[in-house]
């Protein structure tokens, strides 16, 4: 007899997720939105913001449990999220920073799918023309597929999740596939596609060549931190109040060089 394989192994259980516990609470929706998506993870606990964490410590120990791949959702200053995509546990892994964060609660959009069903991944053919888009596109491949007959997710294609790439960064979209509803059975032109959410852009910083660690292989030269726009935004402010203050003493002084000549009639009603 041929020797049956069996429905579901063990050892591809998906993806390891994890953050820190002070967030935002836009942080926090995308966070979970991501959570709502990857029905195929896994979420230890927290990590405390107390000390500075040790990213392959925590990680590490996931790979025997069968997660090959980990998101490490990172907040600085409780306003920016940065997300560390990895594989475990020989690397490699690429930090981004997560922008232009939209959550279905947010939006609020008429697309709507199973929880916890398979999305079929779209990605740009951008991907295809630079070296270091061509593993990102294969670990957010590794990242978001789901693997053959997880037992957490069920076995239908019912929404799409597309990777767009524009300006230097990676959009991410989740929409349902709609077919025709007055046909039974639906042609590869007759379905639709509608945004379900959540929406999120990844701006890529660096790459590592280990696991949450090592050197650096990609670097992005075109990236500049939050940080160093909220101090050229508040440098341009100031700039203004100071050309204020040049011009009220400059006014100052002019009215002391130029005095107005003493009127006739200032006296007449007094």
């Amino acid at each position: 007899m041929p020797k049956r394989t069996p429905s579901w192994t063990p050892k591809p259980r998906g993806t390891s997720s994890m953050r820190w516990r002070s967030s935002r609470s836009g942080n926090q929706g995308c966070v979970q939105g991501m959570g709502w998506t990857l029905k195929h993870n896994f979420w230890p606990n927290c990590l405390d913001t107390a000390e500075e964490p040790s990213l392959p410590r925590h990680f590490l120990p996931l790979s025997p449990q069968g997660c090959t791949t980990g998101m490490f959702f990172e907040t600085r200053k409780h306003k920016d999220l940065y997300v560390w995509l990895g594989k475990t546990p020989a690397g490699p892994t690429a930090k981004f920073h997560v922008t232009n964060v939209h959550t279905m609660a947010e939006l609020k959009l008429s697309g709507n799918h199973l929880k916890g069903s398979r999305p079929v991944l779209s990605f740009d053919a951008t991907f295809d023309q630079e070296p270091h888009l061509q593993v990102l596109k294969e670990m957010l491949t590794q990242t978001f597929a789901v693997p053959r007959r997880h037992h957490k997710v069920k076995p239908f294609f019912d929404h799409v999740m597309s990777f767009t790439v524009a300006d230097g960064r990676i959009w991410i979209r989740n929409y349902q596939v709609l077919p025709n509803p007055e046909k039974k059975k639906a042609a590869p032109g007759d379905v639709t596609l509608v945004e379900v959410g959540p929406r999120a852009c990844l701006n890529p910083i660096k790459m590592f060549a280990g696991s949450f660690g090592g050197p650096v292989i990609y670097e992005n030269p075109s990236f500049v931190s939050p940080n160093a726009i909220r101090a050229a935004l508040k440098k341009q402010q100031s700039g203004k109040y100071g050309a204020k203050v040049d011009a009220r003493e400059h006014r100052k002084q002019h009215v002391a060089a130029n005095p107005l000549p003493r009127s006739e009639l200032a006296d007449v009603f007094q």
